[in-house]
């Protein structure tokens, strides 16, 4: 938000929350891979813990 406020200035305050959710909803798409990575095995941590995580992470937004 600090480097768009002084790239842009006053005209970043229009859209500066939605070109920062786009980037959100692409980390928390990504974050599903986690999920994925413990299913098939690649990582070793408990898939229910990791689900209820990323469950709450979508919630909120």
């Amino acid at each position: 938000m600090t480097v768009r406020f002084f790239s842009f200035g006053k005209d970043s305050m229009v859209d500066t929350f939605y070109a920062i959710g786009l980037v959100m909803q692409l980390c928390q798409s990504i974050s599903l891979l986690e999920l994925l990575h413990i299913y098939v095995g690649i990582e070793s941590n408990h898939l229910l813990p990791r689900l209820l995580q990323v469950k709450s992470q979508f919630l909120q937004t």
